[in-house]
């Protein structure tokens, strides 16, 4: 899957890869933010990320962010007791 983005950013960066009620972002945009990211991640010394997002562009850019530098996530759903996000 990270190929494809990469690839799309590539090909067709303009193209629309998430589009949500905040607006729309671009392969080409998408793949910039998930790279800062992932750098962002790497430079802090992240070596297992608890994302707890809704499934919106932030959980893209996150989740695609762990991939490309090679950090297991653990999604914490929303419904999720502060207990149960605790031990994750």
């Amino acid at each position: 899957m990270l190929n494809h983005l990469q690839k799309m950013a590539q090909q067709q960066p303009q193209a629309v890869a998430v589009e949500e009620s905040a607006g729309t972002l671009s392969y080409a945009a998408l793949w910039q933010l998930v790279q800062e990211t992932a750098a962002h991640l790497h430079n802090a010394g992240v070596q297992v990320a608890a994302v707890e997002l809704p499934n919106n562009r932030a959980w893209a850019i996150a989740h695609f962010a762990c991939v490309h530098a090679g950090i297991p996530q653990v999604p914490l759903p929303p419904f999720f007791t502060a207990e149960q996000r605790e031990h994750a």
